[in-house]
């Protein structure tokens, strides 16, 4: 009897820690998802940013053109992108890792990423070329580079964390 009060002890403080544990983080719900959904998604501009560079109608809609074909481009790279690290971690936890094969892996996943960079900073080339050179000097101005939406306070430099 001595042993199964011993045993019981630690699972009964557990059943009593994880009611008080659930309750103390009610008033702090998870924080919002980043606006645009996060990695992987269309660089669309934010309202502020449209409003900034007052960009027209026709700028606009080349804009989301790029936008769209950049992400038609990229989508097949991404998800290869996706598989090749998902090959690599498979790999590197084997029991007994082939490092020939872990080295390849991970050229190809370099390599990936390097055209995939290639096509951003090509869509962010042919972007410019829709803006005027007010347009690109506000735009190039911002403290976290020209790629970066605006700060929502503009007092404050950085980027938002």
């Amino acid at each position: 009897m001595n042993k199964f009060r011993i045993a019981a002890l630690p699972l009964g403080l557990v059943l009593c820690i994880l009611p008080v544990r659930a309750q103390s983080q009610e008033g702090n719900p998870l924080p919002p998802p980043p606006p645009g959904g996060g990695r992987g998604v269309m660089h669309e501009y934010p309202q502020g940013d449209r409003d900034l560079l007052n960009l027209t109608d026709q700028q606009k809609e080349q804009m989301r053109k790029l936008n769209l074909s950049l992400a038609e481009k990229t989508l097949p790279l991404r998800n290869e992108l996706a598989e090749k690290e998902t090959h690599l971690r498979t790999l590197v936890t084997a029991r007994d890792p082939d490092r020939a094969a872990v080295d390849k892996a991970a050229e190809e996943i370099g390599n990936l990423r390097t055209e995939l960079f290639r096509a951003h900073v090509a869509n962010e080339m042919k972007i410019r070329d829709v803006l005027s050179e007010e347009q690109r000097a506000l735009r190039d101005a911002r403290p976290e580079g020209p790629d970066a939406p605006p700060h929502p306070r503009g007092d404050i430099e950085g980027p938002v964390r």
